[in-house]
C-alpha cells in the first residue's frame, strides 16, 4: 500500500497540473513587435456550398487577404544567407482539425499552396530578393466524409500559424489561431458547381486520396527551424521522410538531456538496480524497459497536456507549481534515506518495492518517471525547438514528438539493460556497495534540495528557497569526501583512493566558488519585464537583450554565468544596450505569452530585439559572441536609412 501511495503521489504531481459552416472570416489577433496597432492579414474560411453527403467530399478554403506592402513567409522559407538564422522566420501552416468522433477526415498531406511571389526585403542589411505569400493567396485543404457518417453538423476546427512583414520589420508571429467551421452532413446532397474561389483546386488530388496514393509529392507542409550555438538547421516535416528527421532530432534531444545536470542524480540508482540483476540479462532487459515505459509515459502525458489545452502550456510549467517541486523535492529525499539505509524504524514490505536494488519492479516504472520529471528545468539541443513546432500542430503530432523525446532519452537506459555487464563492476555486496549507497544519497539529497528550494522560490520564499540551494555544494562536498575516506578504507592499491581525493578536493574548491559567486553582485543593470517595457525602450531607441529565465532552471543560470555576464556581453550596456529579464520562476502570465511570442515552450531563451520591433536573435543557444553580433545588427538595422 505504501508503494502504491508513493506511486499515486508522484503521479498526482504529474499529471494534476496536466489537470454557420459556408465561411467564417476574421482579423488574425496580431500583437505587432512596435507600439503600432496594425493588423496585416486577414483569413477567410469556405467550403463553397451547402451540405455535403456520407462519403462526399469538401475542400476548405483558407484566404489570406494581405494589406497592401504586407506578406507572409512561405510554408517552407527559402531564406538567403544574407537575411541570418533561417529558424527565426515562421513558416505559414494550415492544419484543419475535425472534431474528435466527427466522421471527417482531413488530408493535410494534399494541401494546396499559393504561388510565392518574390519581393525585396531589409530586414538586416542590404535588400535581399526573398520569396513570399503577398496580396490574397488561398490554401486549399482536401477533406473527406466517411460513408457511414451520420447527418448533422460537425464542426472543425483551422489552425492558422504565420507571421506577417512588410520589407523591413515583422510583426510577432501568430502560432496556432482557431478559427471555427461547420460542416452539414446530410443524405442525398448533391454537389453543385463550386464557385470561382475554387477554381484554383486541382479535383485530380480526390483521385490520389482515394487511391491511397503517398501525399509526399503533394508539396511542403512547413518547416522547423532548429538552432543551437550559432548553427542552424530548417526540416520540412511534409512527407513520412521529413517528419521520420524531425523526430529524429527530436529523440537526439531526448538522449542528449542525459547529460545534462538535471538527470545525473538518477543514473547512481539505476546503476544499482542494472548491477542487481547483471547475472540475469532477462531481468536486466525488464528492468530497463520498464524505465523506458516511465520516462516515455511522462513525456507522452506532458504531450497532452500541452495539446489538450489544459493550462500546461510549456515544459518548464510543472516546476512553476510549488506543489509539483515540494513533493517531487520529498520523494527523492526519502528514496535517498532508503537506499543509504539510514531508516531507523521499520517500514512495510511494500516500500521496498520502489527499490530497484532490492529487485522492485514498481521501483524501475517509477525511476523512469522521475528521470523524465527530473529533466524539464533542463533543455537539450533541438529538443526546445522540436516541442515548440509540435505544439502548434494537431494533437497526434504533438504526442508523437514529445514520445520521441522519451524514447531518445530512454536509449541509454534500454541499451544498459540489453548489455547488463557493462554495469557489473558496480559492487553488488559488502563494504563496498555500502560506500557506493551512501555516496549516492548524499547526491541524491543534494538533488531533494534543488527540488525543494524550487518550490520555495516559486511560493516567494526566496531566503528559504536560495539557503536550500546553498546546502547543494556542500551535500556534494560532502559525497566526495566520503568516497574518498572509503577508498581509503577498502580499495586495494592506492590509485582509486589518489583519484576520489582529487575529486573531492576539486568539489570542495567548487563549492567554495558556488558560494562566493552566489553572494557577488551582478555585472548587468537588469530590467524587470512587464507589460509596456519594451514599447518603452522602443519609444527610447533601445536595442533590448531578452533573458527568459527562472531561478530552479539550471541551464539558464549556466549560460547567465558563462555568456551574458562575460565582459563582452555585459559591457553592451554602456553602448545602451537593455538587459530586460523575464523571471519564469513562478506564474507569470506576460512573462509566458512573451515566451509563446517568440514561438519557445521551454527555458532558457534569449531574444535581442530591435527598436522597431525585428528580432535579430532567438535561441536557446548562444554564444557571446552571437550576442553581441545580433546587438550590432539590431543596431545598424534600425539606424540604416
Amino acid at each position: 500500500m505504501a508503494a502504491r501511495l508513493i506511486l499515486l503521489l508522484l503521479l498526482a504531481m504529474t499529471l494534476g497540473p496536466l489537470a454557420q459552416a459556408q465561411g467564417w472570416r476574421a482579423e488574425l489577433p496580431q500583437k505587432p513587435n512596435d507600439s503600432t496597432a496594425h493588423v496585416a492579414v486577414r483569413a477567410e474560411l469556405s467550403t463553397g456550398g451547402g451540405a455535403v453527403a456520407p462519403g462526399g467530399s469538401l475542400v476548405v478554403a483558407v484566404v489570406l487577404e494581405h494589406d497592401p506592402g504586407w506578406h507572409t513567409h512561405t510554408q517552407a522559407p527559402v531564406v538567403p544567407p544574407a537575411l541570418g538564422d533561417a529558424s527565426l522566420y515562421i513558416a505559414t501552416a494550415v492544419a484543419v482539425e475535425p472534431d474528435p468522433g466527427a466522421p471527417l477526415a482531413a488530408h493535410a498531406g494534399f494541401t494546396a499552396w499559393p504561388e510565392p511571389e518574390v519581393v525585396e526585403v531589409a530586414f538586416l542589411d542590404e535588400p535581399v530578393d526573398y520569396a513570399v505569400f503577398g496580396g490574397v493567396g488561398v490554401v486549399y485543404v482536401p477533406v473527406t466524409v466517411a460513408a457511414d457518417a451520420a447527418e448533422g453538423v460537425y464542426p472543425l476546427a483551422v489552425a492558422v500559424t504565420l507571421q506577417a512583414c512588410d520589407d523591413t520589420r515583422c510583426m510577432r508571429p501568430v502560432r496556432g489561431a482557431t478559427l471555427p467551421l461547420e460542416v452539414e452532413v446530410k443524405a442525398g446532397a448533391a454537389s453543385g458547381t463550386p464557385p470561382p474561389l475554387f477554381d484554383g483546386f486541382d479535383p485530380g488530388v480526390w483521385a490520389e486520396i482515394h487511391a491511397g496514393t503517398s501525399p509526399a509529392a503533394a508539396g511542403p507542409a512547413g518547416g522547423v527551424g532548429l538552432g543551437f550555438f550559432g548553427r542552424s538547421v530548417r526540416v520540412d516535416p511534409a512527407g513520412w521522410a521529413g517528419f521520420a528527421a524531425l523526430l529524429l532530432l527530436a529523440a537526439s534531444g531526448g538522449l542528449l538531456l542525459n547529460l545534462t545536470p538535471c538527470v545525473l542524480p538518477v543514473l547512481p540508482i539505476k546503476a544499482m538496480g542494472l548491477a542487481a540483476k547483471a547475472d540475469s540479462r532477462g531481468q536486466a532487459l525488464a528492468a530497463g524497459l520498464l524505465t523506458g515505459v516511465g520516462i516515455v509515459g511522462f513525456w507522452l502525458a506532458l504531450g497532452a497536456a500541452i495539446a489538450s489545452l489544459t493550462g500546461l502550456d510549456a515544459v518548464h510549467s510543472l516546476f512553476q507549481r510549488p506543489l509539483f517541486t515540494l513533493g517531487v523535492g520529498a520523494v527523492i529525499a526519502v528514496l535517498a534515506v532508503g537506499m543509504a539505509g539510514w531508516f531507523t524504524i521499520p517500514l512495510p514490505r511494500a516500500v521496498y518495492a520502489v527499490d530497484t536494488a532490492r529487485g522492485g519492479w514498481l521501483g524501475h516504472l517509477l525511476l523512469g518517471v522521475m528521470t523524465a520529471v527530473l529533466s524539464t528545468p533542463c533543455t537539450a539541443p533541438f529538443m526546445g525547438s522540436a516541442a515548440a513546432w509540435a505544439t502548434t500542430r494537431p494533437a497526434g503530432v504533438t504526442l508523437a514528438v514529445f514520445a520521441a523525446i522519451g524514447v531518445g532519452m530512454a536509449l541509454p537506459y534500454v541499451l544498459l539493460a540489453a548489455f547488463p555487464k557493462l554495469v557489473a563492476w558496480v559492487p553488488r555486496a559488502g563494504p563496498g556497495a555500502a560506500a557506493v549507497k551512501q555516496v549516492m544519497a548524499l547526491a541524491m539529497l543534494a538533488a531533494a534540495a534543488y527540488f525543494v528550494g524550487a518550490g520555495l522560490l516559486a511560493l516567494g520564499a526566496r531566503a528559504a528557497g536560495h539557503a536550500a540551494w546553498f546546502a547543494i555544494p556542500w551535500l556534494l562536498v560532502a559525497a566526495a569526501a566520503v568516497a574518498a575516506w572509503k577508498a581509503w578504507r577498502h580499495a586495494r592499491g592506492r590509485a582509486w583512493p589518489v583519484v576520489f581525493s582529487a575529486v573531492a578536493a576539486a568539489t570542495l574548491a567548487g563549492a567554495a566558488w558556488f558560494s562566493f559567486a552566489a553572494s557577488e553582485d551582478e555585472p548587468i543593470d537588469w530590467i524587470a519585464y512587464e507589460p509596456g517595457v519594451l514599447e518603452r525602450l522602443a519609444a527610447e531607441d533601445r536595442v533590448a537583450v531578452i533573458d527568459f529565465t527562472a531561478d530552479w532552471c539550471i541551464n539558464c543560470k549556466v549560460l547567465e554565468r558563462t555568456v551574458l555576464f562575460s565582459d563582452a556581453v555585459s559591457g553592451l550596456a554602456d553602448g545602451g544596450v537593455a538587459f530586460v529579464k523575464v523571471d519564469l520562476t513562478g506564474s507569470n502570465a506576460a512573462g509566458e505569452a512573451l515566451l509563446a511570442d517568440a514561438g519557445r515552450v521551454a527555458i532558457p531563451a534569449l531574444l535581442v530585439r530591435a527598436p522597431d520591433g525585428r528580432v535579430t536573435l532567438n535561441s536557446e543557444a548562444y554564444t557571446a559572441g552571437q550576442v553581441v553580433d545580433a546587438a550590432r545588427r539590431a543596431s545598424d538595422a534600425h539606424r540604416r536609412p
